[in-house]
């Protein structure tokens, strides 16, 4: 018995994605969110199948347009880009709610969304705090800032933001007022030698 390979349309791969993204949702639901990641990752690798044809295509580089591969009709594209932003944001939300997030792997799923949907809110939160976790209080700022309305979490974050910079200063003043009295004190001491 002779064994054949089905070639599987790029619709068919957006379809799939589009079952797998809506799996992980009902995971998230159920606030498991370890099988909801793996859901999320499958919808993935499927939107990351698109395009190619062949096993060896798919090693190649995709011919892509506005990061979509170009062969799509307009509303496969437009769900394509759908479910790619909702995947990786939805990962990103999954680590934060993870024992020890991966902090990291948050910025680069929300890069992902905000390269796609710049304006995109919920991606823009959870970038300023995988920022703020990862101490980087100046950005984690100023990306929560840019939000069009600020609720309690977000004004929560840009309080902590607030303090720590407050702290970061503090500390930047006591180390520089200590490395000037340390060298007023040697000049003083090199003067009366």
């Amino acid at each position: 018995m002779q064994e054949t390979s089905r070639k599987v349309s790029d619709d068919e791969k957006i379809r799939t994605a589009a079952t797998f993204k809506a799996d992980g949702n009902a995971f998230y639901k159920e606030r498991d969110y370890r099988k909801a990641i793996g859901k999320y990752h499958r919808a993935i690798l499927q939107l990351k199948a698109v395009g190619s044809e062949s096993k060896c295509a798919a090693l190649l580089p995709v011919e892509m347009k506005n990061g979509s591969p170009q062969e799509l009709s307009p509303e496969m594209n437009d769900l394509f880009i759908s479910l790619r932003v909702d995947c990786y944001n939805n990962l990103a939300a999954c680590l934060l709610h993870q024992e020890n997030p991966n902090y990291r792997k948050v910025l680069e799923y929300c890069g992902q969304v905000l390269e796609d949907r710049p304006s995109n809110n919920k991606a823009k939160y959870r970038k300023g705090v995988a920022l703020y976790h990862l101490k980087q209080f100046d950005e984690a700022q100023a990306i929560l800032l840019s939000l069009e309305a600020a609720d309690a979490a977000t004004k929560k974050y840009l309080a902590l933001c607030k303090q720590a910079i407050r702290e970061e200063d503090k500390q930047l003043q006591k180390t520089y007022r200590a490395m000037f009295s340390s060298s007023s004190t040697l000049s003083t001491k090199m003067e009366e030698s």
